[in-house]
């Protein structure tokens, strides 16, 4: 079950009125409470935003990739973020990331990784895994392309491969085939019914 903190950023992101919605979490308390616990700088707190933004708005309106990227533009503008954000959101359309080793982690390099790979991967699977192969923080930046290219894709873009993968995921402790056990409220072979809570179906 999804926490309340959770479900109260879930009422904004997928409510009527997107824009507004959002526009009030990006700059209101909310933010502030929940994107500080893990995010303390701001502009990582404001792409953070513009990626929920993305993601939600790609699912709901079926949206094709340019458009997304230009709403990403259009609220970035609106919301009044941070400058180097802006001006990174417009480098994405034409350059990727120069570096992915140097500051690893940092969300500008994942965050505009996600964004050119969204205009100019020809598909949901070729984007990740040419952002695997960019080396640098592999997982969490195929993690952050992934979910807006899922977003504007679909599931039926997702390799079958990859889906009976993390579909039949169980990473028990006590099996020899198991390389680091996780607890079972982390394993991702319950993906679609968290997806389901997420999207409020």
């Amino acid at each position: 079950m999804l926490s309340t903190e959770f479900q109260e950023i879930d009422r904004y992101i997928f409510a009527f009125n997107l824009e507004m919605r959002l526009a009030f979490w990006t700059r209101g308390e909310i933010t502030h409470c929940i994107g500080s616990v893990s995010l303390f700088i701001i502009i990582c707190q404001q792409a953070n935003a513009l990626y929920a933004m993305a993601i939600a708005h790609a699912i709901q309106s079926e949206a094709d990739k340019q458009f997304v990227y230009d709403s990403i533009c259009g609220w970035a503008i609106k919301l009044d973020v941070d400058r180097q954000l802006i001006d990174l959101i417009a480098i994405a359309a034409e350059h990727s990331p120069q570096d992915f080793t140097q500051q690893q982690g940092w969300v500008c390099i994942a965050f505009q990784n996600a964004l050119w790979q969204l205009l100019h991967a020809p598909s949901l699977q070729t984007g990740i895994t040419d952002t695997v192969m960019r080396g640098g923080d592999t997982d969490t930046n195929a993690a952050i392309c992934g979910a807006l290219l899922g977003a504007v894709y679909g599931i039926d873009q997702v390799p079958d491969q990859w889906l009976k993968c993390i579909l039949n995921c169980k990473p028990e402790p006590h099996n020899p085939n198991v390389q680091h056990p996780r607890p079972q409220k982390y394993w991702p072979c319950d993906a679609f019914e968290l997806v389901t809570q997420l999207i409020g179906v």
